[in-house]
């Protein structure tokens, strides 16, 4: 009897085991007709011929977003540009004796007098920061 029962046993397995299998193949046969579908409707050279499309506008966008990052850091960095022709302003201004605001956007053309005294404190300073140097 147990000899019975475990053929029972097995051939139950068995017949589970090749419902899988015919299940797994039906699966695999309506995937089959999907897969021939869309071969039907695009062909795998349609596919290759847009992916490398894609590809091209891809390397053209990334190159237009380098350059615009490229303009925008340029466009950041004229703030120090604009700091340092200011001071270069200054300093031909003061050399030719015109005083420059730029808050104002005012000239003032000094005294001559008046630049003379400065020169003769600036060289005065000098001379004693030289000497403190010592």
């Amino acid at each position: 009897m147990q000899d019975n029962s475990m053929r029972l046993e097995d051939m139950q397995m068995k017949m589970e085991e090749l419902q899988s299998q015919l299940k797994m193949s039906e699966a695999m046969a309506k995937a089959g007709k999907v897969m021939g579908k869309v071969n039907d409707i695009m062909s795998p050279s349609d596919i290759m011929e847009k992916a490398k499309t894609f590809m091209q506008e891809n390397e053209k966008f990334e190159a237009k977003n380098e350059i615009m990052n490229d303009v925008m850091d340029d466009a950041f960095e004229q703030d120090n540009e604009e700091e340092e022709v200011e001071g270069e302003l200054d300093k031909v201004f003061s050399e030719i004796g015109i005083e420059y605001n730029s808050k104002l956007g005012t000239l003032q053309v000094k005294d001559k007098n008046n630049v003379e005294e400065e020169e003769e404190e600036d060289d005065i300073s000098k001379k004693l920061a030289n000497l403190k140097g010592m």
